[in-house]
């Protein structure tokens, strides 16, 4: 089995929008490096590090989902957490994780965990406010050299090609973005006429979202990016004075504002229930009222809130099956 197929059942961890953390640029000074054969200059987001080609003793922070779907096997890591994110994870991530030291997570990173794990690779993806400001970066920099890529929804294939550049997993994620563009393809081919001729809205709700509130997303982002990419024409997303967003809170008084569109995605979990968050929106009665959910043009699909390849491809091949429902009506 492929790697892409032996991860693509059951995926990665939410975003780990609670893990946020750490990092800097450097070699190593209490913690002595243990693989550290053959080094090279990486250029990360801090600047130019000093790292092993082949790094053997790896510390994640941050993206949990992202490491792990590339077949990293951390020593020690910010973990995912919660039911609703570990959902996402397969057998193997599940056992890579549990293999690896809890470092703790965002606030409270031990760097004294760190320190012991004498790793020869700390890579931080997170974003960029939490890099600069919740940190000891020197700190880790003592420790082991110290990359930081960070976490930009709208960059997160280039993103994801520099981590995987500076863990060494270039197969996986290679495998992972041809698997990913070969399904788009497809998806767009197959479904031109249906996708030349319907307006879509993305919905979502996340567990930031304001009660009385949900989620319109536009342009490259959780659930609303790969479908871009397959084709489909996604309205709005502009400011009324013209600026491009991908995303944006709105009350629920504005549901009725979907009526404008053909067909709705809304997000679902690995097992094809919705989502817990959104719940509170299909239960609405202006939900129901909606003429696209009485028509059985609301698709529900899955997605999770993370920046992988491989949770991407999960969310195409359930949009694939919405679609091929849509088509036939």
């Amino acid at each position: 089995m492929t790697p892409f197929r032996r991860r693509a059942a059951l995926f990665a961890g939410a975003l780990l929008s609670t893990t946020l953390a750490l990092t800097a640029c450097g070699s190593s000074s209490s913690g002595t490096p243990q693989s550290s054969s053959e080094m090279r200059s990486f250029t990360a987001d801090n600047g130019t590090v000093h790292i092993p080609v082949h790094p053997k003793r790896i510390v994640t922070v941050g993206s949990a989902n992202l490491f792990l779907e590339m077949g990293v096997k951390p020593v020690g890591m910010t973990p995912v957490t919660g039911s609703s994110n570990l959902a996402w994870l397969s057998a193997e991530e599940k056992a890579n994780q549990d293999a690896a030291a809890d470092i703790g997570a965002y606030p409270n990173i031990s760097y004294e965990k760190i320190a012991a794990l004498k790793p020869d690779l700390i890579v931080v993806n997170v974003p960029d406010f939490a890099w600069k400001k919740s940190y000891n970066r020197d700190r880790l920099a003592s420790i082991a050299p110290t990359v930081y890529i960070e976490i930009d929804n709208t960059k997160w294939k280039t993103q994801g090609a520099r981590v995987a550049d500076a863990v060494d997993e270039h197969g996986a994620f290679n495998e992972d973005k041809a698997a990913y563009d070969r399904l788009t393809a497809e998806i767009k081919t197959k479904y031109r006429s249906l996708l030349g001729s319907t307006t879509f809205a993305v919905v979502d709700r996340y567990t930031t979202t304001d009660e009385g509130s949900f989620n319109r997303e536009y342009g490259a982002w959780y659930c609303s990016g790969y479908a871009g990419d397959a084709g489909l024409n996604i309205v709005g997303g502009q400011t009324a004075k013209g600026t491009k967003i991908d995303n944006e809170t709105v009350s629920m008084e504005r549901l009725g504002d979907l009526a404008k569109v053909d067909a709705i995605l809304y997000p679902l979990t690995p097992d094809g229930k919705t989502k817990r968050e959104f719940e509170t929106v299909v239960e609405s009665n202006a939900w129901k009222s909606l003429p696209e959910v009485s028509a059985g043009r609301a698709l529900g699909v899955k997605c999770a809130t993370t920046l992988t390849y491989p949770s991407k491809i999960t969310s195409l091949e359930s949009l694939e099956q919405g679609l091929s429902k849509l088509a036939g009506k």
